[in-house]
């Protein structure tokens, strides 16, 4: 379960993103909002399957 912190503050920047009205952050949002809980699932967990 990830951090309370963390989750609120994603959903704090996801909504300034989806204000600010900036274009390139249009899909940001899109992709945060569809992977939620596995973006805030990585803070807590301190490692990944994904290749940076």
């Amino acid at each position: 379960m990830a951090h309370p912190n963390a989750k609120r503050e994603l959903k704090k920047w996801i909504q300034q993103a989806k204000e600010s009205g900036i274009k390139e952050f249009r899909r940001c949002v899109k992709v945060f909002n569809r992977w939620f809980e596995e973006i805030t699932n990585a803070f807590d967990i301190p490692y990944t399957n994904s290749v940076t």
